[in-house]
């Protein structure tokens, strides 16, 4: 999905709402089409390689998330991974968009909190002891995340509700809290004032909450729990199996080789382990005929070929279940298959992970709308960029209005097709469209 879902320099597509009648909706999303997708690829650095290393983890732990901020401290828009260990909700949490409180786990440095103390973030308040903490969580049998770089201090960061007013309504804030110490470090609005709903008596009826997490999830869990299911927990069973059968084949064929049993004691033999290099002749004071009665060898059995034929039935299960199949990992499947047959295959072995593909698509595309919330609150009223596309039109190069980002004018989609997954496919599309046109082109000169 990685290079789908980022395949160029073009990753954002601006869709106008309405009618546009003068152009002006058309040459917005033109400019905020090309201002985010630079956004990303530009000016977020560590976007590309979040992303990355996202797409990357998604199928293994099943559940990944991205965190979209505007950082004061850098002056610009912030998108980092952040693990399903680092992400805490209610037990009972069936999506984010519901969910009564999720806490961020960060883990500060000294240095990282003081910074923020200074820029006017943090409230200069007591710091717990890191080393305090380790020795508590040994006690206690957790095992914390631990961070290189000197000491860190775990920092809560909790997006909930608060009723700092006392009007009886709790507002969404976010609270920063220093886990040693249990000492608040921020609390921030997390709620446009402007957005604030009220009925016709001046009673607030709604307060919709600014959202910065969004989930990329692979399969759904079928029992509605939060955390989705990933190959970690479809594939761990049967790769306990694996290992099992596995060491019990190395160790069947490690005994069968190496031999060993029982020595009687009218068999006269020097004491200790008998060792023999190649072509060597030991000397003893037995008998032939007392060495073969008093030397019993341990009775082993070879590797056994039903233990054999139960790896590969194994093996083979684990591969469907991932769908990779030899067609699906560009393996040769025959010199006698069709062309036609092994796409046919081919199509049907991607029905899985075109599955898969949309989810991530759709969560993506609500990556892009937090971007585009940033961008309507903290962009400047004109910004001008760097261009990605030479072939943009003069008027609409480098340029993008903050009035531009209006959720009334247009929706914001990732450019990708959810439709097409693999390099053939995208083949067999310009193929049919180029046929299209050359017939189209043949039909006019007819006419």
């Amino acid at each position: 999905a990685y290079p789908a879902l980022v395949p160029g320099t073009d990753i954002v597509k601006a869709r106008i709402v309405g009618f546009d009648q003068t152009g002006e909706k058309t040459n917005a999303a033109i400019r905020v089409s090309k201002h985010m997708s630079y956004q990303l690829l530009e000016e977020m650095e560590e976007w590309e390689e979040n992303m990355d290393k996202l797409l990357m983890a998604v199928p293994i732990v099943g559940c990944m998330f991205k965190k979209t901020y505007f950082d004061p401290s850098k002056g610009r828009n912030c998108s980092i991974t952040v693990y399903p260990r680092e992400f805490v909700v209610d037990y009972d949490t069936v999506s984010l968009d519901t969910a009564y409180r999720k806490t961020h786990v960060m883990h500060l440095t000294a240095n990282d909190i003081k910074k923020n103390v200074n820029a006017g973030i943090f409230c200069d308040c007591e710091l717990g002891d890191p080393q305090l903490a380790v020795a508590k969580d040994d006690i206690a049998g957790t095992k914390p995340v631990k961070v290189t770089g000197g000491s860190t201090y775990p920092t809560l960061e909790q997006h909930t509700y608060l009723d700092l007013d006392d009007d009886g309504i709790e507002e969404p804030y976010i609270i920063t809290v220093n886990k040693d110490s249990q000492k608040v470090q921020r609390i921030y609005p997390c709620f446009d004032i402007d957005e604030v709903e009220t009925n016709e008596k001046g009673a607030i009826t709604s307060i919709p909450q600014i959202e910065y997490f969004t989930k990329f999830g692979f399969v759904p869990s079928p029992d509605g729990g939060f955390y989705d299911m990933g190959f970690g927990q479809f594939l761990g069973p049967i790769n306990k199996t694996v290992d099992t059968v596995i060491n019990q084949l190395l160790d069947s064929g490690h005994m069968s080789m190496l031999g060993g049993g029982f020595l009687a004691r009218g068999v006269r033999l020097q004491k200790g382990d008998f060792k023999f290099k190649p072509n060597e002749w030991k000397q003893v004071n037995s008998m032939g005929d007392d060495l073969r009665k008093g030397i019993v060898p341990l009775p082993t059995n070879e590797p056994s070929a039903v233990m054999f034929n139960l790896l590969g039935m194994m093996i083979n299960q684990a591969q469907r279940l991932a769908s990779t199949m030899d067609s699906m990992v560009g393996e040769n499947p025959g010199q006698n298959q069709k062309a036609t047959t092994t796409l046919a295959v081919i199509e049907q072995g991607t029905k899985v992970f075109s599955g898969i593909y949309k989810r991530l698509h759709r969560s993506f595309k609500q990556e892009l709308r937090l971007l585009f919330k940033l961008n309507s609150m903290y962009m400047d009223v004109e910004d001008y960029f760097t261009v990605l596309d030479p072939n943009i039109p003069q008027e609409h190069m480098g340029r993008v209005l903050q009035e531009d980002y209006n959720e009334e004018l247009m929706n914001i989609v990732p450019a990708a097709d959810t439709t097409v997954t693999s390099m053939q496919q995208k083949m067999i599309k310009a193929q049919a469209l180029f046929c299209l046109l050359y017939t189209s082109d043949a039909a006019d000169d007819l006419l």
